[in-house]
């Protein structure tokens, strides 16, 4: 069961990932409703990119590899290849897969640091 303890990780860097991103949403924005709008998009973008509705198979070669980067069609193709192929971390492509959304992480950490010394009272809540 190495795979699904892989899996399980993969989720929860997953989660970490969204929670970092809704936290700098939170701190870019000026309002409410203004986050709603930056999550949304950004949400139903990549959603629509990693495959949701139209398959990766069927887009352009610019808009393939721009699918493949963002983190919604990283993780998907990663959990894919995890719970059906039965890959496990010594595959080339989840190594490349973990390693990239940790580096997402680690950017999303560093802009909230860089935020919090620019920005004061970020974490007070705004109307």
């Amino acid at each position: 069961t190495p795979v699904l303890f892989l899996y399980v990780f993969v989720l929860v860097l997953s989660g970490w990932m969204g929670f970092l991103f809704g936290i700098l949403t939170a701190v870019i924005s000026t309002t409410k409703l203004g986050g709603t709008y930056v999550i949304t998009g950004l949400s139903l973008s990549q959603f629509l990119l990693s495959g949701g509705v139209w398959p990766i198979e069927g887009q352009s070669e610019l808009l393939r590899i721009v699918s493949r980067l963002t983190p919604m069609g990283l993780i998907g193709s990663m959990m894919t290849n995890i719970s059906i192929k039965g890959w496990s971390l010594d595959h080339p492509s989840i190594i490349v897969g973990i390693s990239t959304t940790l580096f997402y992480i680690v950017v999303l950490v560093l802009l909230l640091f860089v935020l919090g010394k620019f920005k004061k009272h970020w974490w007070v809540v705004q109307k």
